[in-house]
């Protein structure tokens, strides 16, 4: 499967150059460098993808339903994400799910493998697919296959009841459906600057660590050990699952931490305070980026490609995926590496944020926004009171 291409443009770290904004610790506050901390490479452990066994001539019934989520944009040959649960509709009998991917009418297609039991009458997620798409833009019809075993229960009288398994293969979808393939967009440059005081002010009087500390600790509940990278992407998905996207419509209100976690919906701003406020209590580092009509957050994983490249691998752990099937969205400037973890973006950590795009089909993107405006979640509002 293609790698998605991550690191922004280097249009835009050159105009961060050339403005001179690229400082860390500005006069209007921000982390300092001593300040900045990545989180520990840890991965998670391999799915164990082996087949039930035994496997017998028996004729399982093998009736399931698909429910997906696919990300908004499909970009021309650089694909795009889903999210794919599976259904056991049979009232008897296990499905055993090892693999499944997405077929294009052009024939790209993309596979993953993964390992889930599925027990009657139950649903389950298989987890994240990132795609390729076709070359050509404009509506493409797509199936999506899983590869499955599907098991009945046998009577013996001498061993009593047991579970045979067969395995199904790859099986289709009912019915294909179908999707607009977008074109690839300009890239686009930006003029950055660092912790503007106004913003600054009013984004860290809104975050808060005491107030996530909550989430915090369930995200240390299901990754134990000290700051990883394993935190920053279940804190993601911890964000992602608890809080609803909710436009503000005409007024535009920035809720604090506290709010969004008690009201459970907020939009780009809300979803980016409070990521950031997760992740300064698990001890890292954030910033909240505000773009034309968006902001996203960001987290710091480090200061060489090495580093960059472990955090890949092992985001895609996470995920169930092999090392180099997923490459994470991130910022680059004179402090290191910044992850992109933009909970209203494509679905998964270092997935490219919303109002960007992919300008090439190997992967490069670019933001959509003539400026971006780099914050550091320090949770202190004091310094930088008086404005631009």
């Amino acid at each position: 499967m293609k790698k998605l291409a991550a690191v922004i443009a280097i249009v835009i770290i050159a105009t961060v150059a050339s403005a001179g904004c690229l400082t860390i610790g500005s006069s209007s506050g921000g982390f300092d460098m001593d300040d900045l901390t990545a989180p520990e490479i840890v991965y998670a452990d391999a799915v164990n993808i082996a087949m039930p066994e035994p496997m017998m001539a028996v004729s399982p019934q093998t009736g399931m339903d698909l429910s997906w989520s696919v990300t908004e944009d499909i970009y021309v040959g650089s694909g795009g994400a889903l999210l794919l649960t599976i259904e056991n509709i049979n009232s008897i009998g296990r499905l055993y799910v090892y693999g499944f991917g997405l077929v294009w009418d052009d024939g790209t297609s993309t596979y993953r493998n993964c390992s889930v039991y599925v027990p009657a009458g139950e649903a389950r997620s298989l987890g994240l697919l990132v795609f390729d798409a076709p070359a050509d833009p404009g509506v493409h019809s797509y199936t999506i296959k899983v590869k499955v075993a599907a098991s009945v229960m046998m009577w013996d009288p001498v061993r009593g009841s047991s579970e045979a398994w067969r395995d199904q293969g790859e099986m289709s979808m009912s019915k294909a459906r179908s999707a607009d393939v977008v074109p690839l967009k300009e890239m686009t440059e930006q003029a950055v600057k660092n912790n503007i005081p106004t913003y600054y002010s009013k984004i860290n009087s809104l975050v808060s660590y005491e107030a996530a500390e909550g989430m915090a600790d369930a995200v240390r509940t299901e990754r134990p050990g000290n700051y990883s990278i394993l935190q920053v992407v279940e804190a993601f998905e911890q964000v992602r699952a608890a809080i609803d996207y909710k436009d503000d419509g005409n007024v535009d209100h920035w809720q604090d931490a506290a709010e969004t976690l008690e009201l459970g919906t907020g939009d780009c701003e809300d979803h980016a305070i409070l990521m950031a406020s997760v992740i300064g209590a698990l001890g890292g580092n954030a910033r909240v980026n505000i773009v034309q009509g968006h902001a996203f957050p960001t987290v710091f994983v480090g200061t060489t490609e090495q580093q960059m490249a472990q955090v890949e691998n092992a985001i895609a752990s996470y995920y169930g995926l092999a090392p180099g099937e997923l490459t994470a969205a991130h910022l680059v400037d004179e402090a290191g590496y910044w992850l992109v973890v933009d909970t209203t973006g494509f679905p998964y950590a270092g997935g490219i944020p919303a109002q960007s795009g992919y300008t090439s089909a190997d992967g490069d993107w670019s933001i959509r926004s003539d400026y971006l405006y780099a914050i550091d979640a320090t949770g202190d509002a004091s310094t930088g009171l008086f404005g631009l």
